[in-house]
């Protein structure tokens, strides 16, 4: 493991103590947060600006940050098939980094599954969830 993904482990673990021990309205306020930074960057790829567009959102809008659980409940669901089907379009910048990892599913309900990680995420997934 490198030296910033031993850092970012440690930053995100005391994060994570931390919440445990966050009173409820603080904590429903970091969610809050975070899920419109997820909206909000999710608005920035090809294939969810078209979901922005399809439900009436314009995707450039603050509405992400003001309202995130209202956003999310204008979204239809997502399909394994359909982010198959759209390939790097549900991507940050449309594409593959070569920083990226990934993991792929044993396909065991008829076909694989790959998932793409950045190198923060992947470890706190790999040591922190896991």
């Amino acid at each position: 493991m490198s030296g910033s993904l031993g850092f970012w482990l440690a930053a995100d673990a005391l994060g994570a103590f931390r919440a445990e021990r966050m009173a409820a309205d603080a904590l429903r306020a970091l969610v809050r947060r975070r899920l419109g930074r997820v909206l909000g960057t999710a608005a920035a790829t090809d294939f969810y600006r078209e979901r922005f567009a399809t439900a009436g959102l314009d995707p450039r809008s603050s509405l992400p940050r003001i309202d995130p659980e209202g956003v999310l409940s204008l979204l239809a669901p997502v399909g394994k098939s359909e982010l198959r089907a759209a390939g790097t379009a549900v991507l940050a910048a449309g594409r593959v980094r070569p920083d990226w990892y990934s993991s792929s599913s044993s396909g065991s309900t008829g076909e694989p599954f790959r998932v793409y990680y950045e190198p923060r995420a992947w470890a706190t997934l790999k040591y922190l969830v896991k």
